[in-house]
């Protein structure tokens, strides 16, 4: 046998790689280990697959990414490319709210303009306008309307993110009001009242 094809050979079992073979003729101590790393890489996937199916859980925030998911469908759409690039950024942050369908809070999604501006890092106007352009092509809908109070009153709007599925609703697919858009033809767009604009209690500050 010449020297390049000599194997030195030792007590440790050899496995013998081969594409579906592998298992088959590998030593039984060798198996034993493959079919264990197979067997922990399944429950691996699958446990990313739990996880990308809950959606957001605030208690595991802190030990696991956060992430949502964009559709290239509902990005290749006439109604997103007529949205501004801070309308389609502020976008993602709002489907970060949504908890996932096993705790499903569309219809009820929650984030103030000042929120918004500050993960966006632009003005409060900036992120309004955002929010209206977003109700424009149909990609949400003001489900409550904001309530300005004290700070332990105030509520910023509950929104619904019309690509997703309401709470209890019969069908896998939200509205997707986007769908339906034309230009010239915008959605009604809910603005929030302002109730004290000069400041406190109406008066100059």
């Amino acid at each position: 046998m010449p020297p390049a094809a000599t194997m030195q050979l030792t007590s440790f079992p050899i496995c013998l790689v081969m594409n579906d073979y592998l298992l088959r003729l590998a030593p039984w101590p060798c198996r034993r280990t493959r079919r264990g790393a197979a067997r922990h890489q399944r429950r691996r996937c699958k446990k990313i697959d739990e996880v990308a199916l809950m959606g957001r859980d605030k208690r595991n925030e802190r030990g696991a990414e956060h992430f949502t998911k964009m559709l290239r469908n509902t990005m290749e759409t006439e109604a997103w490319r007529a949205l501004g690039s801070v309308a389609q950024a502020l976008y993602v942050w709002i489907k970060l709210e949504w908890r996932g369908p096993q705790a499903n809070n569309n219809g009820k999604i929650r984030l103030s303009v000042r929120q918004a501006a500050e993960k966006l890092g632009v003005t409060r106007n900036t992120a309004a306008r955002a929010f209206h352009d977003l109700q424009a092509k149909g990609f949400l809908v003001v489900c409550e309307a904001a309530q300005l109070g004290l700070a332990a009153e105030a509520k910023s709007p509950a929104f619904e993110i019309t690509e997703l599925p309401l709470p209890h609703a019969t069908k896998p697919d939200g509205q997707k009001l986007y769908l339906q858009w034309r230009p010239g033809k915008d959605f009604p767009v809910q603005k929030a009242a302002i109730h004290n604009p000069t400041g406190r209690k109406g008066r100059g500050s």
